[in-house]
């Protein structure tokens, strides 16, 4: 006597869609809550690259007299930064977000990817050729002490180099307590954990003959 084999049930139509629409339910449901745990985990970082650029000015403080970075007082003999006028000594024009970003990427105390925040929306990229030899947009590049083509802002100038201009859009995310007036005082080693050198943003600024 034969046997017969056993017949395979083949899914109908009404099935399909059923489980179909189950997919679609659980992907609905599932990725606003995967969305929302990535956008946590960029803030996290953010906030991590925030306490590794305030840990790097205290280190550097550190060592120049509780003073955070402050290039008009490493550049003052005008090796980094060309200045127009020819000046010597201490020029607070040189005082920018990116010349100070860069003196301290230039002393090993954080890297270029650090400047950059995961939640960036804005013209913002690394700088993925930062100089630490000779950088050709300095005015002595033998004896520069920071690479100036470091953009601090996005409203920093292109700088002017054999190639071009450089630095179209801005290489940082962060900004900075500026060393006008009262406000002066925080730019060092205060010993307080409330106050805060570096933030997300911050208003732009310029320096001028008064300052």
């Amino acid at each position: 006597m034969t046997q017969m084999a056993p017949s395979r049930r083949a899914f109908t139509v009404l099935e399909a869609v059923v489980g179909l629409v189950a997919l679609v339910i659980t992907a609905t449901v599932a990725l606003p809550q995967i969305g929302q745990a990535r956008a946590v985990d960029r803030q996290l970082q953010d906030s991590t690259q925030l306490r590794q650029l305030a840990m790097s000015s205290l280190k550097w403080a550190q060592s120049n007299k509780e003073t955070f970075p402050t290039p008009s007082e490493i550049d003052r003999s005008g090796f980094t930064v060309a200045r127009p006028d020819g000046l010597r000594g201490s020029d607070r024009r040189l005082d920018t977000t990116g010349n100070t970003l860069s003196l301290l990427i230039w002393n090993g105390y954080i890297d270029a990817e650090t400047t950059v925040s995961p939640v960036e929306t804005g013209n913002v990229e690394a700088m993925e050729d930062y100089r630490f030899v000779a950088p050709p947009t300095s005015a002595d590049p033998q004896r520069a002490l920071w690479d100036p083509a470091f953009r601090g802002t996005p409203l920093d100038q292109p700088i002017k180099t054999p190639d071009g201009d450089v630095g179209i859009a801005s290489n940082n995310s962060y900004a900075q307590v500026v060393w006008f007036e009262k406000r002066n005082r925080l730019w060092s080693n205060t010993f307080s954990s409330s106050e805060a050198v570096f933030g997300n943003r911050g208003p732009a600024f310029t320096l001028d003959e008064n300052t």
